[in-house]
């Protein structure tokens, strides 16, 4: 339950960019190609989502930028996904995983670059391999590994 509750809240806070890519079909399709660590655990990245996403779902991302603590938390969140596992998770906690980390690596993105008036905007937002799951350098919209 805890990692629905964790979907949640990402979707709730990167709503405006990834409603179309985050029904459970599309992390089914990515499980086939990644595997994901198991037992990730999404404490720290809830809390920060807590902290910086309000009612409505938006993420304060100004503030989120101005505290070099709370960036690195979130980077800290994300390193979970990296290494490559001999026993990765399966089922919900994959797909839960997956989508987690589409959501997280997308506020980091931001973060990144921000200001910036809109994701589409930034060059290589859907093109360059930025983010590492499972062992695998991934494109943050593809659906398969190289």
């Amino acid at each position: 339950m805890k990692a629905l509750i964790s979907i949640r809240i990402g979707l709730l806070a990167c709503h405006a960019y990834i409603t179309i890519l985050l029904g459970l079909g599309v992390a089914a399709a990515l499980n086939a190609a990644i595997s994901t660590p198991p037992g990730i655990d999404p404490t720290l990245r809830d809390e920060l989502l807590q902290r910086y996403v309000d009612d409505k779902g938006l993420v304060n991302y100004q503030a989120w930028k101005e505290s070099t603590v709370d960036l690195e938390a979130l980077d800290t969140s994300l390193s979970q996904y990296a290494p490559q596992s001999s026993d990765p998770a399966h089922g919900e906690e994959a797909d839960a995983a997956l989508i987690n980390a589409y959501n997280a690596f997308t506020i980091q993105w931001i973060l990144q670059n921000y200001p910036t008036t809109s994701i589409k905007t930034l060059k290589n937002s859907w093109t360059e391999r930025r983010h590492t799951i499972g062992g695998h350098s991934i494109f943050p919209r593809r659906n398969r590994a190289p």
